[in-house]
């Protein structure tokens, strides 16, 4: 007896262990939300290009955005009339995913839409897991063609490193310095890298070039604004400068860190947003963003790689709708087994059936709970009445309990004809009470009926309904459903705390109260 509690216990304890430690795994490392509730910010972002054509062949390319390390793409759509389309993926890393238009006979005036929904990622560890030496060999002493065998502009960026050297004891202060110099509109330098970059007044691409060649990682950003909802959004040009293992932003035209927010990456690089050809006029394109509130578990499911990823796939939200409602249920079942197995072994309730009340609570979530009550005495009063009958013929059991269903199905199919004919909807539900189990308990209740008197029958059915209502309250908690659906995995803390009430084997709780004049 001592080996077997030490070996169920230690069992338990394993199944728990595991259960919990995956639990905590997805939700504090993760990210699957603990409440059906929570929530991100999303964007619904929409590019709007306007082509004014010729009736001649027109192509249109759109650069397609990078959100980055804060932002996630969730989905993305293209809408264009007749048009022939296509997504170029990147073939180097300096390259950009483009949307493709093409149309040999275009109208004169033709509007192509990009839409994507963006969220930003609590993922905080996408930054943390950036390699230093990768970008380092990436963006590090990187300039620009134009630069290359001209000795002019090579003096003038040598002469700039030698002076912000002079003026920086760090990285920081180097790439501060540098975006200082910039706003010098008299520097001949700085005309002539501008001059030769072709940019005109753009200082981000000129802070970039310069600070590359400093030996420091930049990059130019070119960022949409979000904003809870514009019809004209904004795209900035940003310089990026790798310090301390994070990329930290800066506005070059005013040679300061931009802390802004809200504000995500769309392309790298120092080119437009998109290109046109074939089309006359003036061809446009305009940005729009509108915020949402996204559900967190759908940035859990999306936004998932290595075991993310594998939590995904063995989950229930890969599997096709239907069958995900249907196994939602399942999962269900073992915790309403529990608390019926909880409530018969440690406080003491007895029932018709071991997990009956079980399966009445999961018709009671169709039924609703009040017309699941009335309806169930309703059919169990009417069914034994026809029991009573049918026991007066000194019918066999088996047929017994034949004639009896088939009473069940009929009651229930006449009401639910009344039901419909007067309107009333929730009680429709009726057809999904188990009818084996009606059929039982009708059975059950009759004979304990004869044989201790109606006192005990009724107590024992009370009890069931009881129980049954009590797991109604906890399969029907939306949280609770949340957390079962999504961490499949608490069905080992369930299965271990079965084992271990399995090995309960002390007094009751009512059983105190029905001894209490023996102490």
């Amino acid at each position: 007896m001592k080996n077997a509690n030490i070996r169920s216990f230690v069992l338990a304890g394993i199944f728990v262990a595991a259960g919990l430690i995956v639990f905590a795994y997805k939700a504090f490392v993760a990210g699957f939300p603990l409440s059906p509730d929570q929530t991100v910010k999303s964007w619904h972002v929409e590019a709007r290009m306007t082509l004014n054509g010729n009736q001649g062949e027109s192509r249109a390319e759109l650069k397609l955005p990078d959100p980055g390390e804060r932002f996630t793409l969730l989905d993305e759509g293209f809408i264009s009339d007749g048009y022939g389309f296509y997504v170029t993926e990147p073939k180097g890393e300096r390259e950009t995913r483009k949307a493709v238009w093409s149309k040999r006979e275009a109208k004169e005036k033709e509007i192509i839409f990009y839409r994507a929904v963006v969220y930003e990622s609590r993922d905080t560890d996408r930054e943390k897991n950036i390699d230093p030496e990768a970008v380092k060999k990436h963006y590090a002493d990187e300039v620009s063609s134009k630069f290359v065998n001209d000795e002019t502009a090579q003096t003038a960026l040598d002469s700039l490193h030698k002076e912000f050297l002079s003026k920086s004891s760090d990285d920081f202060s180097y790439a501060t310095a540098a975006l200082k110099t910039l706003l010098n509109a008299s520097d001949e330098r700085l005309k002539l890298i501008r001059a030769k970059l072709g940019h005109g007044s753009d200082l981000s691409s000129a802070a970039t070039e310069i600070l590359r060649h400093g030996g420091i990682p930049a990059r130019t950003v070119n960022m949409l604004q979000l904003s809870k909802g514009a019809r004209d959004a904004e795209i900035v040009r940003r310089t990026e400068v790798f310090l301390n293992n994070q990329w930290v932003r800066f506005n070059a035209d005013t040679a300061t860190l931009d802390r802004s927010q809200n504000v995500m990456p769309w392309w790298e690089g120092d080119g437009k947003a998109w290109e046109v050809k074939g089309a006359a006029g003036d061809a446009t394109l305009r940005f729009a963003v509108k915020q949402h509130l996204e559900s967190a578990l759908t940035e859990a499911i999306w936004d998932g790689d290595g075991l993310k990823n594998l939590f995904y796939t063995s989950s229930v939200f890969g599997l096709p709708v239907d069958i995900q409602l249907t196994l939602q249920i399942l999962l269900l079942i073992p915790l309403g087994a529990f608390v019926c197995a909880f409530l018969k072994q440690f406080i003491g309730i007895t029932t018709y059936g071991t997990f009956m009340p079980v399966l009445i609570a999961m018709s009671f979530r169709e039924t609703q709970l009040l017309w699941g009550i009335v309806l169930f005495w309703f059919i169990i009063g009417l069914g034994m009445l026809f029991r009573s009958v049918f026991d007066k013929l000194q019918l066999l059991m088996v047929p017994r309990l034949s004639a009896i269903l088939t009473v069940v199905v009929a009651i229930i199919y006449a009401i639910s004809l009344i039901l419909f004919k007067f309107r009333i909807q929730s009680g429709l539900s009726i057809s999904l009470f188990p009818l084996v189990i009606l059929t039982m308990i009708i059975e059950r209740m009759s004979v304990t009926w004869e044989e201790r008197g109606p006192k005990e029958a009724l107590h024992l059915a009370f009890n069931s309904l009881l129980i049954s209502v009590l797991c109604y309250f906890v399969i029907s908690n939306t949280y609770i459903i949340h957390l079962l659906v999504t961490f499949p995995e608490l069905l080992l803390v369930i299965l271990g705390a079965c084992l271990a009430l399995g090995r309960y084997n002390g007094f009751k709780l009512t059983e105190y109260y029905r001894f209490r004049v023996l102490k």
